[in-house]
C-alpha cells in the first residue's frame, strides 16, 4: 500500500525513527509519530515531558496496521513530487548521484561507488521512492 512505501522511506531512507503515541483517556487512539535525526524524542515536545514519556514507545513499522494506527506528520512521499524532492536530497547528502529520465515512464538511476540501482515506473515519486528503497538494501513493496 502507499502507507507501506511511504513508512519504507521514511525509516530506511532518511532514517526517521517511529514512535508509538496512545492517545485518550477512554477511547484509546494509537498513533505512529516521528523523530527525525538530530531532533529530540517526542515527547520532549510537550512541557510535562516527564509524564508524557509514558504514552511513548517505540514502533515497528512491520506492525503497521491500517484499522488500528493513524499515521501523524508521514509526507506522501510516493504521491507528492515535491515530498519525494526530500528523498533525492537526502540521497544527494549521502553522496549518491541521482539520474531523472521523463519519457513515456520516469526512468531513475542512482549510483554510487561504482553501485547503480535503476527503476522505470509510470509516476515520478513511485519511481524515486523504489529506486531509494533498492539503494539502501530496503525490501520491495
Amino acid at each position: 500500500t502507499s502507507d507501506e512505501l511511504n513508512l519504507q522511506v521514511a525509516t530506511k531512507v532518511l532514517g526517521w525513527i517511529p514512535w508509538l503515541e496512545i492517545r485518550g483517556h477512554t477511547t484509546l487512539y494509537y498513533c505512529v509519530v516521528w523523530q527525525k535525526p538530530h531532533e529530540r524524542e517526542p515527547w520532549h515536545k510537550s512541557r510535562d515531558w516527564e509524564v508524557n514519556k509514558e504514552r511513548y514507545t517505540p514502533f515497528d513499522v512491520k506492525d503497521y496496521d491500517p484499522v488500528i494506527h493513524t499515521i501523524i506528520g508521514l509526507p506522501d512521499f510516493q504521491g507528492d513530487i515535491s515530498d519525494a524532492w526530500q528523498v533525492i536530497k537526502s540521497l544527494h547528502d549521502k553522496e549518491w548521484f541521482v539520474s531523472i529520465h521523463i519519457a513515456d515512464t520516469v526512468f531513475v538511476d542512482l549510483s554510487k561507488t561504482g553501485e547503480t540501482f535503476e527503476v522505470d515506473e509510470q509516476e515520478a515519486p513511485i519511481a524515486i521512492c523504489l529506486a531509494a528503497l533498492k539503494a539502501v538494501g530496503g525490501e520491495d513493496v
